[in-house]
């Protein structure tokens, strides 16, 4: 480029050059970080998600190293990263059900359960009871507040002065345990 060049020229070189610089921030994080990155969102938002939002993480870091950042991005940084677009997805995930409630016409007629569907149901219910008071009371309580009182795990986390990864961990170990439980008595096939 010569002397002749205007302000816009050289504006989209150094646009360029920053683009650059920013791409090779964010790829050097991507080679040292992306196994365990995309294992992270697996447990987060499982496996159909996680690809999703690793490009999400990728987009943000690349918005971040385009406004400057010159040095590395720590593992620490890009778990939170990815849980603040977990939490998106997941937002996301949530409007996109909520839209596609269906209002029933009052006139369909309903079906109701036989006599054996009610003792079944409720055979079942006193299962999974007893396989909840057999958890740990921090387990139970986390379980309980996700699953019946429709809190995030995020929210559940606040509520209860804990990490986020802490929460997951004793959600998923509380899952495993009822599962395991309704499988040992019949209730559920063995994966």
């Amino acid at each position: 480029m010569g002397n002749d060049a205007s302000g816009a020229d050289r504006s989209a070189v150094v646009a360029a050059i920053g683009d650059a610089r920013a791409a090779a921030v964010v790829a050097a994080a991507a080679r040292q970080h992306d196994r365990r990155l995309r294992r992270y969102l697996a447990q987060l938002l499982g496996v159909t998600d996680s690809e999703d939002a690793a490009q999400e993480v990728y987009a943000r870091l690349l918005h971040v190293a385009r406004d400057g950042r010159s040095e590395p991005f720590s593992l620490t940084y890009i778990k939170r990263t990815a849980e603040s677009a977990a939490l998106d997805i997941l937002r996301r995930r949530r409007v996109r059900q909520s839209q596609r409630h269906v209002e029933l016409d009052e006139q369909i007629a309903a079906v109701d359960p036989t006599p054996i569907d009610n003792a079944l149901g409720r055979q079942s219910l006193q299962h999974l009871k007893q396989a909840m008071m057999a958890l740990p009371t921090l387990q139970r309580r986390i379980l309980l507040m996700h699953r019946f009182d429709d809190m995030s795990l995020a929210e559940v986390a606040i509520e209860l002065g804990m990490p986020l990864r802490t929460v997951q961990r004793h959600m998923m170990q509380g899952l495993a345990a009822c599962r395991l439980h309704m499988q040992h008595l019949g209730w559920l096939e063995s994966e």
